[in-house]
């Protein structure tokens, strides 16, 4: 579901999907919040030919998770 929803550009799912307190960091950009990265999802400029991932490990830490892996 995931990786189809950002494939498809699918920012309801999305919306579903992400937590409140999101943080994107992408390489040579700003790190971008919730708020700021559907404002990105939802202007149809998100475009994916393929976006799958692998190794995905997640680490939890009380009420919180620490998740980590790969992005093609």
């Amino acid at each position: 579901m995931w990786n189809e929803a950002h494939e498809h550009g699918d920012a309801d799912v999305l919306q579903g999907l992400w937590a409140d307190d999101l943080e994107v960091d992408v390489p040579k950009m700003p790190a971008m919040s919730k708020t700021e990265v559907m404002a990105f999802a939802r202007s149809g400029r998100m475009k994916f030919l393929r976006y799958a991932t692998s190794d995905i490990n997640i680490r939890v830490y009380g009420d919180a998770a620490v998740v980590t892996g790969r992005l093609q």
